[in-house]
Protein backbone atom coordinates (compact mmCIF):
# COMPACT_ATOMS: atom_id res chain seq x y z
CA UNK A 1 0.00 0.00 0.00
CA UNK A 2 1.07 3.29 -0.86
CA UNK A 3 2.15 5.35 1.79
CA UNK A 4 1.55 8.98 3.09
CA UNK A 5 3.45 10.68 6.15
CA UNK A 6 2.51 14.15 7.14
CA UNK A 7 4.57 16.31 9.56
CA UNK A 8 3.17 19.82 10.48
CA UNK A 9 5.93 22.34 11.29
CA UNK A 10 5.74 25.94 12.64
CA UNK A 11 8.06 28.35 14.48
CA UNK A 12 11.60 26.89 15.97
CA UNK A 13 12.27 23.39 14.76
CA UNK A 14 15.20 22.23 15.69
CA UNK A 15 15.28 18.76 15.31
CA UNK A 16 12.44 19.33 12.12
CA UNK A 17 15.63 18.19 9.75
CA UNK A 18 16.38 15.32 11.41
CA UNK A 19 12.88 14.08 11.80
CA UNK A 20 12.51 14.55 7.89
CA UNK A 21 16.03 12.30 7.26
CA UNK A 22 14.38 9.60 9.27
CA UNK A 23 11.57 9.27 7.57
CA UNK A 24 13.56 9.25 4.46
CA UNK A 25 15.25 6.51 5.25
CA UNK A 26 12.55 4.07 6.06
CA UNK A 27 12.26 1.37 3.72
CA UNK A 28 8.48 1.09 2.98
CA UNK A 29 6.65 3.06 0.35
CA UNK A 30 5.60 6.40 0.91
CA UNK A 31 5.65 10.21 0.37
CA UNK A 32 6.45 12.61 3.04
CA UNK A 33 4.90 15.69 3.18
CA UNK A 34 5.76 18.92 5.54
CA UNK A 35 2.89 21.12 6.26
CA UNK A 36 4.29 24.76 6.81
CA UNK A 37 2.42 26.39 9.34
CA UNK A 38 4.57 28.73 9.95
CA UNK A 39 8.74 27.46 10.35
CA UNK A 40 11.04 29.84 10.87
CA UNK A 41 13.63 28.21 8.72
CA UNK A 42 12.09 25.47 6.69
CA UNK A 43 14.70 22.86 6.17
CA UNK A 44 15.66 21.59 2.63
CA UNK A 45 15.14 17.63 2.16
CA UNK A 46 15.32 15.48 -1.15
CA UNK A 47 12.02 13.86 -1.29
CA UNK A 48 9.90 16.00 0.83
CA UNK A 49 6.93 17.84 -0.80
CA UNK A 50 6.50 21.25 1.42
CA UNK A 51 3.00 22.35 1.75
CA UNK A 52 2.74 26.14 2.46
CA UNK A 53 -0.34 26.50 4.86
CA UNK A 54 -2.31 30.02 4.56
CA UNK A 55 -1.58 30.84 8.51
CA UNK A 56 -1.59 28.91 12.07
CA UNK A 57 -3.88 26.49 11.06
CA UNK A 58 -2.80 24.41 14.40
CA UNK A 59 -1.44 20.63 14.56
CA UNK A 60 -5.18 19.22 13.37
CA UNK A 61 -5.93 21.70 10.61
CA UNK A 62 -2.26 21.46 9.43
CA UNK A 63 -2.70 17.69 9.37
CA UNK A 64 -6.45 18.04 7.49
CA UNK A 65 -4.30 19.81 4.88
CA UNK A 66 -1.42 17.50 4.54
CA UNK A 67 -3.79 14.74 4.00
CA UNK A 68 -5.78 16.97 1.48
CA UNK A 69 -2.29 17.42 -0.16
CA UNK A 70 -1.57 13.81 0.13
CA UNK A 71 -2.12 10.47 -1.89
CA UNK A 72 -1.62 7.59 0.33
CA UNK A 73 -3.86 4.39 0.63
CA UNK A 74 -2.40 4.69 4.89
CA UNK A 75 -2.04 7.53 6.54
CA UNK A 76 1.17 8.21 9.39
CA UNK A 77 1.34 11.21 11.41
CA UNK A 78 4.83 12.36 13.07
CA UNK A 79 5.73 14.96 15.36
CA UNK A 80 8.13 17.70 14.11
CA UNK A 81 9.86 16.98 17.23
CA UNK A 82 10.10 13.00 16.77
CA UNK A 83 12.64 10.68 15.42
CA UNK A 84 11.64 7.55 14.14
CA UNK A 85 13.49 4.56 13.88
CA UNK A 86 14.39 2.77 10.77
CA UNK A 87 11.03 0.56 9.79
CA UNK A 88 8.90 2.16 12.53
CA UNK A 89 6.52 3.29 10.12
CA UNK A 90 6.14 -0.22 8.22
CA UNK A 91 5.42 -1.95 11.30
CA UNK A 92 2.56 0.31 12.08
CA UNK A 93 1.63 -0.17 8.04
CA UNK A 94 1.64 -3.83 8.98
CA UNK A 95 -0.54 -3.89 11.98
CA UNK A 96 -3.58 -2.26 10.20
CA UNK A 97 -3.67 -5.25 7.45
CA UNK A 98 -5.88 -6.18 10.10
CA UNK A 99 -8.81 -5.14 9.43
CA UNK A 100 -10.11 -5.00 12.48
CA UNK A 101 -7.73 -2.33 13.52
CA UNK A 102 -8.81 1.35 12.52
CA UNK A 103 -5.52 3.07 14.31
CA UNK A 104 -2.52 2.30 15.87
CA UNK A 105 0.22 4.15 17.20
CA UNK A 106 3.82 3.38 17.97
CA UNK A 107 6.19 3.45 21.03
CA UNK A 108 7.11 6.98 21.54
CA UNK A 109 10.61 7.51 23.95
CA UNK A 110 11.97 10.08 25.19
CA UNK A 111 14.61 11.67 23.54
CA UNK A 112 16.47 12.58 26.04
CA UNK A 113 16.51 9.25 27.62
CA UNK A 114 14.94 6.50 24.91
CA UNK A 115 15.21 3.80 27.66
CA UNK A 116 12.04 5.33 29.48
CA UNK A 117 8.91 5.72 27.83
CA UNK A 118 6.54 8.89 26.72
CA UNK A 119 3.66 6.90 25.48
CA UNK A 120 2.67 3.84 24.46
CA UNK A 121 -0.80 5.04 23.55
CA UNK A 122 -3.20 7.03 26.07
CA UNK A 123 -5.53 6.72 28.48
CA UNK A 124 -8.67 8.13 28.61
CA UNK A 125 -10.65 8.80 31.57
CA UNK A 126 -14.69 8.68 32.26
CA UNK A 127 -14.27 12.14 32.49
CA UNK A 128 -12.56 12.76 29.25
CA UNK A 129 -9.33 13.35 30.88
CA UNK A 130 -6.32 12.15 28.68
CA UNK A 131 -2.82 11.79 29.00
CA UNK A 132 0.08 10.05 28.47
CA UNK A 133 -0.52 5.98 29.21
CA UNK A 134 3.23 4.66 30.80
CA UNK A 135 5.17 8.10 30.76
CA UNK A 136 8.72 7.20 32.69
CA UNK A 137 8.50 3.39 32.27
CA UNK A 138 11.08 1.29 31.37
CA UNK A 139 10.61 0.64 27.36
CA UNK A 140 11.00 -3.11 28.20
CA UNK A 141 7.65 -3.37 30.61
CA UNK A 142 5.95 -3.06 27.04
CA UNK A 143 7.14 -5.13 24.82
CA UNK A 144 3.14 -6.42 24.14
CA UNK A 145 1.14 -4.95 21.50
CA UNK A 146 -2.19 -4.41 23.35
CA UNK A 147 -5.65 -2.04 22.49
CA UNK A 148 -5.37 1.14 23.56
CA UNK A 149 -8.12 3.85 24.65
CA UNK A 150 -6.32 6.83 22.20
CA UNK A 151 -3.46 6.95 20.41
CA UNK A 152 -0.45 9.14 20.73
CA UNK A 153 -0.77 11.78 18.22
CA UNK A 154 3.22 12.18 18.38
CA UNK A 155 3.29 9.13 16.29
CA UNK A 156 0.24 6.91 14.66
CA UNK A 157 -1.08 5.90 11.41
CA UNK A 158 -4.76 5.00 9.92
CA UNK A 159 -6.20 3.62 6.68
CA UNK A 160 -7.38 6.89 4.51
CA UNK A 161 -10.88 4.83 4.54
CA UNK A 162 -10.55 5.09 8.04
CA UNK A 163 -9.97 8.51 7.81
CA UNK A 164 -12.67 9.54 5.75
CA UNK A 165 -15.20 7.36 7.13
CA UNK A 166 -14.40 8.87 11.09
CA UNK A 167 -13.83 12.41 8.93
CA UNK A 168 -10.89 13.29 10.12
CA UNK A 169 -9.16 15.30 12.87
CA UNK A 170 -11.03 18.28 13.82
CA UNK A 171 -9.22 21.66 12.97
CA UNK A 172 -11.74 23.92 15.40
CA UNK A 173 -9.58 21.64 17.42
CA UNK A 174 -6.68 23.72 16.49
CA UNK A 175 -4.16 21.33 18.52
CA UNK A 176 -3.96 19.14 21.83
CA UNK A 177 -6.41 16.37 22.35
CA UNK A 178 -7.79 15.94 18.78
CA UNK A 179 -5.45 12.29 19.44
CA UNK A 180 -7.76 11.59 21.62
CA UNK A 181 -11.20 12.98 19.85
CA UNK A 182 -10.52 11.00 17.09
CA UNK A 183 -9.47 7.59 18.83
CA UNK A 184 -13.38 7.54 20.54
CA UNK A 185 -14.38 7.78 17.62
CA UNK A 186 -12.85 5.06 16.21
CA UNK A 187 -14.17 3.05 18.69
CA UNK A 188 -17.85 3.91 18.35
CA UNK A 189 -17.13 3.15 14.75
CA UNK A 190 -16.61 -0.60 15.43
CA UNK A 191 -12.88 -0.50 15.10
CA UNK A 192 -9.87 -1.11 17.86
CA UNK A 193 -7.09 1.11 18.19
CA UNK A 194 -4.24 -0.62 19.25
CA UNK A 195 -0.36 -0.10 20.58
CA UNK A 196 2.74 -1.83 18.02
CA UNK A 197 5.66 -1.99 20.24
CA UNK A 198 7.91 -2.82 17.04
CA UNK A 199 7.10 1.00 16.07
CA UNK A 200 9.66 3.26 17.54
CA UNK A 201 10.39 7.51 17.76
CA UNK A 202 11.94 9.27 20.01
CA UNK A 203 10.44 12.20 21.05
CA UNK A 204 11.92 15.72 22.22
CA UNK A 205 8.73 15.98 24.70
CA UNK A 206 8.49 18.46 27.74
CA UNK A 207 5.24 18.53 29.40
CA UNK A 208 4.79 22.58 29.58
CA UNK A 209 1.57 24.08 31.22
CA UNK A 210 1.51 26.86 29.19
CA UNK A 211 -1.96 28.78 30.10
CA UNK A 212 -2.95 28.27 26.37
CA UNK A 213 -1.95 24.98 26.16
CA UNK A 214 -4.33 24.05 29.43
CA UNK A 215 -7.31 26.47 27.59
CA UNK A 216 -7.59 24.18 24.35
CA UNK A 217 -6.98 20.81 26.17
CA UNK A 218 -9.94 21.32 28.61
CA UNK A 219 -12.13 22.98 25.88
CA UNK A 220 -11.38 20.60 23.84
CA UNK A 221 -11.83 17.74 26.25
CA UNK A 222 -15.20 19.39 26.88
CA UNK A 223 -16.19 19.05 23.64
CA UNK A 224 -15.29 15.89 23.16
CA UNK A 225 -17.18 14.46 26.21
CA UNK A 226 -20.38 16.22 25.12
CA UNK A 227 -20.40 15.70 21.44
CA UNK A 228 -19.00 12.39 21.06
CA UNK A 229 -20.20 10.31 23.83
CA UNK A 230 -22.83 8.41 22.86
CA UNK A 231 -26.37 9.64 24.73
CA UNK A 232 -26.37 5.88 26.89
CA UNK A 233 -22.73 7.01 28.15
CA UNK A 234 -23.23 10.68 28.57
CA UNK A 235 -26.14 10.30 30.67
CA UNK A 236 -24.10 8.57 33.30
CA UNK A 237 -20.67 10.53 32.24
CA UNK A 238 -22.07 14.03 33.16
CA UNK A 239 -22.68 13.59 37.05
CA UNK A 240 -19.30 12.27 37.08
CA UNK A 241 -17.65 15.76 35.44
CA UNK A 242 -19.63 17.72 37.43
CA UNK A 243 -18.03 16.36 40.38
CA UNK A 244 -14.72 16.05 38.78
CA UNK A 245 -14.77 19.83 37.82
CA UNK A 246 -13.97 21.80 41.42
CA UNK A 247 -11.39 19.12 41.79
CA UNK A 248 -9.60 20.59 38.22
CA UNK A 249 -10.46 24.43 39.21
CA UNK A 250 -8.40 23.45 42.11
CA UNK A 251 -5.74 22.13 40.64
CA UNK A 252 -5.68 25.13 38.57
CA UNK A 253 -5.54 27.65 40.83
CA UNK A 254 -2.80 25.82 42.52
CA UNK A 255 -0.86 25.80 39.37
CA UNK A 256 -1.26 28.96 37.73
CA UNK A 257 -4.03 28.34 35.02
CA UNK A 258 -7.25 28.87 36.76
CA UNK A 259 -8.33 31.91 34.26
CA UNK A 260 -7.82 29.43 31.65
CA UNK A 261 -9.87 26.69 33.14
CA UNK A 262 -12.46 29.51 33.49
CA UNK A 263 -12.68 30.18 29.99
CA UNK A 264 -12.64 27.23 28.79
CA UNK A 265 -15.62 26.31 30.55
CA UNK A 266 -17.26 29.49 29.36
CA UNK A 267 -16.21 28.90 25.97
CA UNK A 268 -18.45 25.55 26.11
CA UNK A 269 -20.99 27.21 28.20
CA UNK A 270 -22.06 29.86 25.20
CA UNK A 271 -21.79 27.25 21.83
CA UNK A 272 -24.57 25.62 22.93
CA UNK A 273 -25.37 25.62 19.14
CA UNK A 274 -22.43 24.76 17.85
CA UNK A 275 -21.70 21.57 19.98
CA UNK A 276 -25.35 20.58 18.85
CA UNK A 277 -24.18 20.63 15.32
CA UNK A 278 -21.09 18.99 15.83
CA UNK A 279 -23.19 16.24 18.00
CA UNK A 280 -25.79 15.28 15.37
CA UNK A 281 -22.86 14.60 12.70
CA UNK A 282 -20.55 12.74 15.55
CA UNK A 283 -23.43 10.24 17.11
CA UNK A 284 -25.42 9.01 14.14
CA UNK A 285 -25.62 5.74 14.50
CA UNK A 286 -22.47 4.53 16.10
CA UNK A 287 -21.49 1.12 14.67
CA UNK A 288 -20.42 -0.02 18.47
CA UNK A 289 -22.56 2.27 20.68
CA UNK A 290 -21.25 0.32 23.91
CA UNK A 291 -17.60 0.48 22.75
CA UNK A 292 -16.59 3.13 25.33
CA UNK A 293 -17.61 1.16 28.09
CA UNK A 294 -14.80 -1.16 27.82
CA UNK A 295 -12.34 1.25 26.93
CA UNK A 296 -12.45 4.33 29.25
CA UNK A 297 -10.75 4.35 33.00
CA UNK A 298 -12.30 5.38 36.07
CA UNK A 299 -8.57 6.31 37.99
CA UNK A 300 -6.95 9.45 37.00
CA UNK A 301 -3.23 7.71 37.05
CA UNK A 302 -1.58 10.90 34.93
CA UNK A 303 1.88 11.67 36.11
CA UNK A 304 2.27 15.15 34.71
CA UNK A 305 0.31 17.23 37.00
CA UNK A 306 0.81 17.01 41.06
CA UNK A 307 -2.45 14.91 42.30
CA UNK A 308 -4.60 16.84 44.25
CA UNK A 309 -5.78 15.86 48.35
CA UNK A 310 -8.63 13.78 47.21
CA UNK A 311 -8.02 11.98 44.04
CA UNK A 312 -8.22 8.13 46.10
CA UNK A 313 -11.44 9.15 47.22
CA UNK A 314 -12.37 10.38 43.87
CA UNK A 315 -11.48 7.52 42.06
CA UNK A 316 -13.55 4.98 44.65
CA UNK A 317 -16.63 6.92 43.87
CA UNK A 318 -16.28 7.35 39.90
CA UNK A 319 -15.31 3.77 39.93
CA UNK A 320 -18.15 2.57 42.08
CA UNK A 321 -20.47 5.03 40.05
CA UNK A 322 -19.10 3.89 36.89
CA UNK A 323 -19.53 0.22 37.24
CA UNK A 324 -22.54 -0.03 39.62
CA UNK A 325 -24.72 2.15 37.14
CA UNK A 326 -24.11 0.06 34.12
CA UNK A 327 -26.93 -0.82 31.98
CA UNK A 328 -26.33 -4.20 30.40
CA UNK A 329 -28.92 -6.65 29.92
CA UNK A 330 -29.62 -8.92 32.42
CA UNK A 331 -28.74 -12.37 32.58
CA UNK A 332 -31.03 -14.75 30.18
CA UNK A 333 -32.75 -17.42 31.65
CA UNK A 334 -31.94 -21.19 30.69
CA UNK A 335 -34.20 -20.65 27.10
CA UNK A 336 -32.53 -17.43 26.57
CA UNK A 337 -29.82 -16.95 23.83
CA UNK A 338 -26.66 -15.75 25.31
CA UNK A 339 -24.71 -12.24 24.47
CA UNK A 340 -21.55 -13.22 21.78
CA UNK A 341 -18.95 -11.43 20.52
CA UNK A 342 -20.63 -10.33 18.10
CA UNK A 343 -22.78 -7.93 20.78
CA UNK A 344 -20.00 -6.31 22.66
CA UNK A 345 -16.03 -6.26 22.60
CA UNK A 346 -14.39 -9.34 24.12
CA UNK A 347 -11.03 -9.51 25.23
CA UNK A 348 -9.41 -6.24 24.33
CA UNK A 349 -11.39 -4.70 27.51
CA UNK A 350 -9.51 -6.38 29.65
CA UNK A 351 -5.64 -6.27 28.38
CA UNK A 352 -4.95 -3.03 28.92
CA UNK A 353 -3.00 -1.25 31.84
CA UNK A 354 -6.40 0.25 32.56
CA UNK A 355 -7.96 -3.11 33.65
CA UNK A 356 -5.06 -3.67 35.50
CA UNK A 357 -6.03 -0.29 37.38
CA UNK A 358 -9.32 -1.25 38.43
CA UNK A 359 -8.69 -4.44 39.51
CA UNK A 360 -6.22 -2.87 42.05
CA UNK A 361 -8.62 -0.31 43.07
CA UNK A 362 -10.99 -2.74 44.12
CA UNK A 363 -8.41 -4.28 46.49
CA UNK A 364 -7.36 -1.53 47.78
CA UNK A 365 -8.58 0.75 50.81
CA UNK A 366 -11.67 -1.16 53.26
CA UNK A 367 -11.79 -4.02 51.58
CA UNK A 368 -8.03 -4.63 51.88
CA UNK A 369 -7.87 -3.61 55.79
CA UNK A 370 -11.00 -6.25 55.92
CA UNK A 371 -9.52 -8.95 54.20
CA UNK A 372 -12.58 -9.24 52.08
CA UNK A 373 -10.90 -11.88 50.10
CA UNK A 374 -10.33 -14.24 52.97
CA UNK A 375 -13.47 -16.27 52.65
CA UNK A 376 -12.94 -17.08 48.63
CA UNK A 377 -9.09 -17.96 49.40
CA UNK A 378 -10.71 -20.43 52.01
CA UNK A 379 -13.29 -21.45 49.44
CA UNK A 380 -10.34 -22.58 47.01
CA UNK A 381 -8.19 -24.09 49.49
CA UNK A 382 -10.62 -26.96 51.15
CA UNK A 383 -11.17 -28.07 47.30
CA UNK A 384 -7.15 -29.31 47.29
CA UNK A 385 -6.46 -28.12 44.42
CA UNK A 386 -2.60 -28.67 44.65
CA UNK A 387 -0.04 -27.95 41.59
CA UNK A 388 -2.80 -25.47 40.12
CA UNK A 389 -2.74 -23.48 36.72
CA UNK A 390 -4.81 -20.75 37.55
CA UNK A 391 -5.66 -18.90 34.34
CA UNK A 392 -6.97 -15.26 33.79
CA UNK A 393 -5.19 -14.55 37.16
CA UNK A 394 -5.57 -11.25 36.91
CA UNK A 395 -3.49 -9.89 39.83
CA UNK A 396 -3.14 -12.71 41.77
CA UNK A 397 -5.88 -12.50 43.99
CA UNK A 398 -6.98 -16.05 43.65
CA UNK A 399 -3.20 -16.93 42.94
CA UNK A 400 -1.63 -15.73 46.19
CA UNK A 401 -4.07 -18.16 48.20
CA UNK A 402 -3.07 -21.55 45.96
CA UNK A 403 -0.60 -24.02 47.24
CA UNK A 404 3.03 -23.88 46.18
CA UNK A 405 4.36 -24.62 42.53
CA UNK A 406 1.18 -22.86 41.23
CA UNK A 407 1.38 -20.64 37.98
CA UNK A 408 -0.87 -17.69 36.93
CA UNK A 409 -1.33 -17.00 33.26
CA UNK A 410 -3.17 -13.46 32.02
CA UNK A 411 -3.00 -11.83 28.76
CA UNK A 412 -2.68 -8.87 30.39
CA UNK A 413 0.80 -7.68 30.61
CA UNK A 414 0.35 -5.42 33.42
CA UNK A 415 -1.52 -7.54 35.54
CA UNK A 416 1.38 -10.04 34.65
CA UNK A 417 4.08 -7.66 36.66
CA UNK A 418 1.79 -7.14 39.33
CA UNK A 419 1.98 -11.01 40.38
CA UNK A 420 5.50 -10.73 39.61
CA UNK A 421 6.27 -7.31 42.15
CA UNK A 422 3.79 -9.70 44.50
CA UNK A 423 6.54 -12.36 44.24
CA UNK A 424 3.91 -14.76 42.47
CA UNK A 425 4.66 -17.24 39.34
CA UNK A 426 3.07 -15.74 36.11
CA UNK A 427 3.49 -15.61 32.78
CA UNK A 428 1.50 -14.23 29.26
CA UNK A 429 0.37 -16.58 27.43
CA UNK A 430 3.59 -16.40 24.96
CA UNK A 431 5.81 -17.15 28.22
CA UNK A 432 3.81 -20.03 29.32
CA UNK A 433 3.87 -21.67 25.91
CA UNK A 434 7.85 -21.55 25.64
CA UNK A 435 8.35 -23.65 28.81
CA UNK A 436 8.12 -27.17 29.55
CA UNK A 437 5.89 -27.70 32.49
CA UNK A 438 4.74 -30.97 34.42
CA UNK A 439 1.34 -31.74 34.35
CA UNK A 440 -0.65 -29.86 36.97
CA UNK A 441 -2.62 -31.50 39.34
CA UNK A 442 -5.44 -28.64 38.88
CA UNK A 443 -7.23 -26.04 36.90
CA UNK A 444 -8.94 -22.88 37.55
CA UNK A 445 -10.88 -20.55 35.60
CA UNK A 446 -12.09 -17.67 37.69
CA UNK A 447 -14.54 -15.00 36.47
CA UNK A 448 -12.84 -15.19 32.81
CA UNK A 449 -15.81 -16.90 30.74
CA UNK A 450 -17.87 -14.03 31.07
CA UNK A 451 -15.49 -11.55 29.22
CA UNK A 452 -15.43 -14.23 26.11
CA UNK A 453 -17.99 -15.31 23.41
CA UNK A 454 -18.39 -18.98 24.04
CA UNK A 455 -16.01 -19.73 20.97
CA UNK A 456 -13.24 -18.55 22.74
CA UNK A 457 -13.83 -19.57 26.19
CA UNK A 458 -14.08 -23.23 24.83
CA UNK A 459 -11.00 -22.94 22.83
CA UNK A 460 -9.29 -21.50 25.63
CA UNK A 461 -10.55 -24.31 28.35
CA UNK A 462 -9.36 -26.89 25.37
CA UNK A 463 -5.71 -25.41 24.90
CA UNK A 464 -5.09 -25.64 28.35
CA UNK A 465 -6.14 -29.09 29.51
CA UNK A 466 -3.09 -30.17 28.11
CA UNK A 467 -1.12 -29.02 30.96
CA UNK A 468 -3.77 -30.77 33.51
CA UNK A 469 -2.60 -34.03 34.34
CA UNK A 470 -5.34 -37.50 33.93
CA UNK A 471 -8.45 -37.12 35.97
CA UNK A 472 -7.14 -33.23 37.43
CA UNK A 473 -9.39 -31.21 38.95
CA UNK A 474 -11.03 -28.14 37.08
CA UNK A 475 -12.73 -25.51 38.56
CA UNK A 476 -14.88 -22.82 36.75
CA UNK A 477 -16.41 -19.64 38.98
CA UNK A 478 -18.50 -17.05 37.39
CA UNK A 479 -20.59 -13.86 38.38
CA UNK A 480 -24.24 -14.32 39.63
CA UNK A 481 -27.12 -11.43 38.09
CA UNK A 482 -25.32 -8.31 40.17
CA UNK A 483 -21.80 -9.29 39.57
CA UNK A 484 -22.48 -9.97 36.28
CA UNK A 485 -24.14 -6.48 36.03
CA UNK A 486 -21.55 -4.84 37.92
CA UNK A 487 -18.99 -5.00 35.10
CA UNK A 488 -18.69 -3.36 31.87
CA UNK A 489 -16.22 -5.59 30.11
CA UNK A 490 -18.66 -8.75 30.74
CA UNK A 491 -20.29 -10.14 27.80
CA UNK A 492 -22.05 -13.56 28.59
CA UNK A 493 -23.99 -14.69 31.15
CA UNK A 494 -22.30 -18.12 32.02
CA UNK A 495 -24.39 -20.29 34.80
CA UNK A 496 -23.37 -23.74 36.18
CA UNK A 497 -25.57 -25.17 33.04
CA UNK A 498 -23.42 -23.09 30.67
CA UNK A 499 -19.90 -23.97 32.60
CA UNK A 500 -21.24 -28.12 32.35
CA UNK A 501 -22.08 -27.86 28.80
CA UNK A 502 -18.31 -26.29 28.19
CA UNK A 503 -16.72 -28.83 30.44
CA UNK A 504 -19.03 -32.06 29.07
CA UNK A 505 -18.36 -30.88 25.26
CA UNK A 506 -14.43 -31.28 25.85
CA UNK A 507 -14.53 -34.29 27.54
CA UNK A 508 -14.21 -33.61 31.17
CA UNK A 509 -16.68 -34.96 33.75
CA UNK A 510 -18.51 -32.51 36.17
CA UNK A 511 -19.00 -33.00 39.61
CA UNK A 512 -21.65 -30.39 40.99
CA UNK A 513 -21.96 -26.55 41.51
CA UNK A 514 -22.96 -24.87 44.61
CA UNK A 515 -23.29 -21.34 45.53
CA UNK A 516 -20.61 -19.19 47.25
CA UNK A 517 -20.42 -17.68 49.90
CA UNK A 518 -24.32 -16.97 49.98
CA UNK A 519 -27.40 -18.92 49.30
CA UNK A 520 -28.62 -19.00 45.51
CA UNK A 521 -31.06 -16.15 45.69
CA UNK A 522 -28.27 -13.52 47.45
CA UNK A 523 -26.75 -13.75 43.71
CA UNK A 524 -29.48 -11.07 42.84
CA UNK A 525 -28.39 -8.73 45.30
CA UNK A 526 -24.81 -9.55 46.48
CA UNK A 527 -22.18 -8.69 43.86
CA UNK A 528 -19.35 -10.85 45.26
CA UNK A 529 -21.91 -14.33 45.06
CA UNK A 530 -20.62 -16.33 43.09
CA UNK A 531 -21.18 -20.20 40.87
CA UNK A 532 -18.44 -22.72 41.55
CA UNK A 533 -18.67 -25.41 38.80
CA UNK A 534 -16.53 -28.58 39.47
CA UNK A 535 -15.17 -31.19 37.15
CA UNK A 536 -12.65 -33.42 36.65
CA UNK A 537 -10.29 -34.07 33.42
CA UNK A 538 -10.92 -36.79 30.90
CA UNK A 539 -8.32 -39.91 32.02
Amino acid sequence: MRVSVVVVGYGHQPTLETCLAALRRDDVDHEVVLVDNGIERPPEVDGVHVVTSPGNLGFAGGAVLGVERSSGEVLVFVNSDAVVARGAVRALVDALEDETIGMVCGCVTLADDPRLVNSVGNPVHVTGISWAGGYGDPVAQHQQPCDVASVSGAFFALRREVWDRLGGLDPSFFMYYEDADLSLRCWLAGLRVCYVPTAVASHAYEFGRNPQKMYLLERNRLTSVLTVFPSSVLRRVVPLVLLTEPLILLVAVRDGWAREKLRASWWVATHGSRLLERRRGMTNSPAAPTALHGVLTTRLTQRHLRPPAGLRLLDTVVTRCWGGTHSVQSPPTSTESTMTADDHETEPRTRGRDYTERLLTSESGWRRRLDVQRPYRWNLRRLELGRCLDIGCGTGRNLVGLDDGSVGVDHNVSSVRVCRDRRLEAYTPEEFAGRPWPPFDSLLMAHVLEHLDTATGDALLEHYLRYLRPGGKIVVITPQERGYASDPTHVRWVGPEDAVAMLTGRGCRPVGSYSFPLPRPAGRFFYANEFVTLARAPV
